[in-house]
């Protein structure tokens, strides 16, 4: 059982901003065509995957605890609403393709 219904809960909005430039150039029957493309452009750092996985255990007495009292040495962390994914980094590309 969820904890919270779908759409309850939203992540920051993601915009992506993707730059592609291309020039062709001929010249004695050849092209040659030079491209520069950068992916992510403003560097956006934004979520796309949350924790969804919330642990407790229930008590005898029917009360939830977030660590589990049979495991004394143990501490349980509770990485619910964690981030566990952001958006790809920005990179570029530089290309130099020959057609002979």
């Amino acid at each position: 059982m969820n904890l919270l219904d779908n759409g309850d809960v939203f992540g920051e909005r993601i915009s992506l901003v993707d730059l592609k430039f291309d020039k062709n150039i001929r010249f004695a029957g050849k092209r040659v065509n030079f491209g520069v493309q950068v992916a992510n452009l403003f560097n956006s750092d934004a979520a796309t995957v949350y924790n969804q996985t919330y642990t407790a255990t229930r008590l005898p007495n029917g009360t939830w605890v977030d660590d589990d009292p049979a495991t004394p040495n143990t501490v349980e962390v509770n990485n619910w609403g964690a981030i566990t994914q952001i958006v790809e980094p920005r990179f570029a590309r530089v290309s130099v393709t020959v057609h002979f």
